[in-house]
């Protein structure tokens, strides 16, 4: 009988680890990937705009073999995750996601970055939702910025 009770403690003390570390694991798992992907677009970012202070008459996308020199000290491009669009007409400058975005990469960029108003999605009628809703603005088509992307506005 005493060794039932030993087996009955030890399957009790698994399917705690299970039920309570597991899911700790993950979130912290997600957490991790969230702030590679922040810190990505944000280098992305910075060689864009290193590029634009040597090239500042550059508009339309700026091609990753460009960008190459101008990445950050300890950065290279990992992927095509991220691209960038400088209007022509107003010279405004877009850096955003090629895939839809993720809730916690927006909060994450907010945090990081500290400026709601610049910070947002596209949604289906083409236009730039900021993190905080209060800019409503149109995203240029030229850009192929696909619906619910993160973008960056701005220098």
């Amino acid at each position: 009988m005493f060794p039932i009770w030993i087996a009955i403690a030890f399957l009790s003390f698994v399917t705690l680890f299970f039920a309570v570390d597991l899911p700790k694991q993950k979130a912290a798992q997600t957490a991790v990937q969230v702030n590679h992907d922040v810190t990505s677009m944000l280098a992305y970012r910075k060689a864009v705009i290193s590029y634009l202070a040597a090239n500042p008459s550059a508009t339309g996308t700026i091609t990753s073999a460009a960008l190459a020199s101008y990445w950050p000290l300890g950065y290279t491009n990992t992927g095509a995750r991220w691209s960038n669009y400088v209007d022509p007409g107003t010279a405004k400058l877009y850096i955003f996601s090629l895939s839809a975005a993720n809730n916690e990469i927006l909060s994450r960029l907010h945090t990081l970055y500290g400026d709601p108003f610049f910070i947002g999605t596209r949604d289906s009628s083409g236009n730039f939702i900021s993190f905080n809703g209060l800019v409503n603005t149109p995203v240029p088509s030229a850009a192929g910025i696909v619906n619910q992307a993160v973008i960056i506005i701005g220098r």
